[in-house]
């Protein structure tokens, strides 16, 4: 059975948590916040940037899941702040894309974010942040 997420570090310092087009169980999301924690938030001790490839991912997660990955940033944002520069979503959906500006208006992720349709350019933007 496919995982609901892989976590790449492959190219650290830009990891890429690709979403299967899979719905989650509880016991999935769970694991997956408990895999980000362990494989990124806690593995590295520089900066790094994440890239949430949302591209397959179905366009709903139940609200018991949104509700609970909102408490656990909450819960974790020190940690989120340590090393990671920014969050970068792939979201082609322009729908999707508003919702997600629209949730991040109301509540403000704990790190810089931007929203991109395409996988080369939040690559390009990643991979731009280290540049410097």
């Amino acid at each position: 059975m496919q995982n609901y997420t892989q976590i790449d570090t492959e190219n650290f310092p830009i990891i890429t948590v690709t979403y299967s087009d899979r719905t989650p169980t509880e016991a999935e999301f769970d694991a997956y916040l408990q895999d980000i924690l362990d494989k990124v938030y806690n593995a590295f001790a520089t900066d790094f940037v994440i890239i949430f490839d949302a591209r397959d991912a179905k366009p709903y997660l139940a609200s018991k899941l949104r509700i609970k990955q909102g408490n656990w940033i909450t819960e974790h944002t020190e940690i989120i702040q340590k090393h990671c520069k920014s969050w970068v979503f792939v979201q082609p959906n322009t729908i999707l894309q508003y919702t997600l500006k629209a949730i991040f208006a109301i509540s403000p992720p704990p790190v810089s974010y931007k929203i991109y349709r395409d996988i080369k350019e939040a690559e390009d933007y990643a991979k731009a942040l280290f540049s410097s």
